[in-house]
């Protein structure tokens, strides 16, 4: 699958056979991947869902907004220990120093680095 940004994106193995069935499947080579009810889904669609669905849950007013996903998507990747670059290309970063908005320590890389540094024998810890 391509993006705009920097190209081929690997996907999730289970989800390249669905994406292929839907391919082989589909009658107009210029169709959608994502569709509603009233055809293409464009980015004006996908964000009115998403103010929708905020609301909806009663969510903070500075939360509702799409560009949250990518906040959290970049938050969970550097959380499971990906390092900033990955999360760059991911996100189509052309420059790392966007990147690195979301390279905020949280509890849990904090906690986690910690454990690390604890069973490290490079770190003189209090007897």
């Amino acid at each position: 699958m391509k993006n705009g940004h920097s190209g081929e994106k690997p996907l999730f193995r289970k989800l390249v056979p669905i994406i292929k069935r839907y391919l082989r499947t589909r009658t107009d080579d210029n169709a959608a991947l994502f569709v509603g009810r009233q055809g293409r889904l464009s980015k004006r669609w996908m964000q009115a869902l998403f103010t929708r669905y905020t609301t909806l849950a009663d969510l903070p007013l500075n939360r509702r907004h799409v560009h949250c996903i990518l906040h959290s998507m970049a938050t969970h990747l550097l959380d499971a220990g990906e390092p900033i670059d990955f999360v760059q290309d991911h996100l189509g970063h052309r420059n790392i120093e966007s990147s690195f908005v979301y390279a905020r320590v949280s509890d849990r890389r904090r906690s986690k680095a910690i454990s690390r540094l604890e069973r490290s024998r490079e770190i003189a810890l209090p007897a």
